[in-house]
């Protein structure tokens, strides 16, 4: 039986003592807790508001509230309560910096600095805070203090994996590809299990080409957790490089059924289709994205190849169009607008997929390849992956409320 199924069994039997002795202030807030923990977050809120008219507000009360606020993601709803506590204990560090992480989710990114700055001042040795100082800093591209606040982190908690990896990707950002190599080897020699450190470090392998080396570690990081979304896509854009299509379908497939808003996978899935000329599905791989964000270069890119392999130039034309305006630097787009250049001098063009396998201005992930070898930094497409990886990698497993 799972803690999960545990934990609602014994939220009914804590209800059934409730409805003997509604009043009980104990039993109210050990189910609340409990609903809580189970990620029942609308009954834990009632179960909180009943407790707090039987007892008064009180901070730590507010505190428990606001993050059953949260984990309904009602941001607003939640800093306001967090205000309240506030006024309660004004000199309280961790409800300022519980006011800054609700509104860091809400995309209030001044008022988050500064309760997160609050939070610092009254508690200074607190590594968590100065982490999240600094995936705000990045967030407002204040890279100088970014880092200060990462390298803040790392004195107070050497073993913080989470700004080890941010640093390791401000590394990659700014080009120091030799510098994230080490620092992430570095890291595994610490962490051997640790599969965020095992996904980034194939990702510089895939950076440098070599994706049989990328393919190796990730099969290694797959035995540790078999069901790592992120580490599955991956290993399918790994052995997508490979032209392995039949291996790197099963590995975004899998991603997706284990996280259905994997927009990578989706994309993933459309060039394995694509490069083996089934056009009517990887049409609908990178439609798939659009269920979850409109705005994904890669997959409106995508479907300009899909059309243009169709002779469609109207609609190869106008995805090529808003993936270039997405992301200038888009490749898939940028080949179906030289596409479209040759049409008007050739009735005849070779298969787009083969053409596209021979370039060596393509990779399959929307990065200029040949830049990419010297340096990342050459690539505006390649830093928008990165920066893809570093949102990831700091809304994971946030120690927050």
């Amino acid at each position: 039986m799972s803690n999960i199924e545990v934990l609602k069994q014994r939220a009914e039997r804590l209800e059934s003592f409730l409805l003997v002795d509604p009043s009980n202030k104990d039993l109210l807030l050990d189910l609340a807790n409990n609903h809580f923990d189970s990620g029942n977050h609308k009954r834990a809120i009632e179960l909180y508001q009943n407790l707090a008219i039987l007892d008064g507000e009180q901070a730590t009360l507010l505190s428990k509230l606001a993050a059953a606020y949260l984990g309904l993601n009602l941001w607003d709803e939640a800093i306001s309560i967090l205000q309240r506590a506030i006024e309660l204990e004004p000199d309280t560090a961790i409800l300022y910096f519980n006011l800054g992480y609700a509104e860091f989710s809400a995309q209030y990114l001044p008022a988050a600095k500064e309760h997160f700055s609050k939070a610092i001042y009254l508690e200074p040795n607190n590594a968590n805070f100065h982490y999240y100082m600094a995936l705000i800093s990045q967030e407002l591209n204040d890279d100088e203090t970014a880092r200060k606040e990462y390298n803040k982190t790392l004195e107070l908690g050497p073993e913080h994996v989470g700004a080890k990896l941010l640093l390791v990707l401000m590394d990659l950002e700014s080009g120091k590809l030799d510098a994230a190599k080490k620092q992430t080897e570095a890291m595994l020699r610490m962490h051997p299990n640790e599969v965020e450190a095992i996904v980034l470090r194939a990702q510089i392998f895939m950076l440098e080409m070599d994706a049989q080396k990328a393919i190796a570690l990730l099969r290694q990081g797959q035995a540790i957790n078999p069901n790592d979304a992120n580490l599955l896509t991956v290993l399918g854009q790994a052995l997508l490089m490979l032209q392995r299509f039949k291996q790197a379908k099963e590995c975004f497939s899998k991603a997706i059924s284990l996280q259905p808003n994997m927009l990578n996978a989706y994309t993933g899935l459309g060039w394995v289709e694509l490069l083996q000329d089934n056009l009517t599905l990887a049409e609908h791989a990178f439609r798939r994205t659009f269920e979850f964000d409109n705005n994904d270069a890669e997959a409106h890119g995508g479907l300009a190849m899909v059309y243009a392999s169709q002779n469609n130039r109207e609609m190869a034309r106008k995805y090529a169009a808003s993936a270039l305006m997405i992301d200038p630097a888009n490749v898939p787009a940028l080949i179906v607008n030289i596409w479209e250049s040759k049409q008007e001098n050739e009735a005849e063009s070779e298969s787009l997929s083969k053409e596209l396998l021979e370039s060596n201005l393509f990779g399959p992930f929307g990065w200029k390849t040949k830049d990419l070898i010297d340096s990342v930094k050459d690539s505006p497409t390649g830093k928008r992956v990165i920066q893809k990886i570093s949102r990831r990698l700091s809304q994971k497993n946030n120690n927050s409320i």
